[in-house]
């Protein structure tokens, strides 16, 4: 999500502009791309519009995440390890 810049009392009247214009571009991308379906925000302060599968991520192999469709109408797979479903399970 687009951050405002501080302003210092130093800053001129084109130093302000030229924040302002720089904000308003960066607020503009990540607003096509959110409506162009192109990202997603994990929460309201989450500074960068991404893909799901950039966005969740996996740790100490439990899960994995797998592209299903590459380039069709993807979905995104996640699958839970066997070990560790017996290991908290006692399957």
């Amino acid at each position: 999500m687009a951050t405002i810049d501080a302003l210092s009392g130093t800053d001129t009247g084109s130093d302000c502009l030229d924040s302002l214009y720089d904000d308003l571009v960066e607020l503009n991308a990540e607003v096509a791309a959110i409506t162009a379906g192109s990202g997603v925000l994990i929460s309201s302060n989450d500074s960068t519009v991404g893909y799901l599968n950039g966005k969740l991520t996996v740790t100490a192999n439990v899960l994995t995440l797998t592209e299903g469709t590459d380039g069709g109408d993807e979905t995104l797979n996640i699958t839970i390890s066997d070990t560790f479903l017996k290991s908290r399970f006692l399957l």
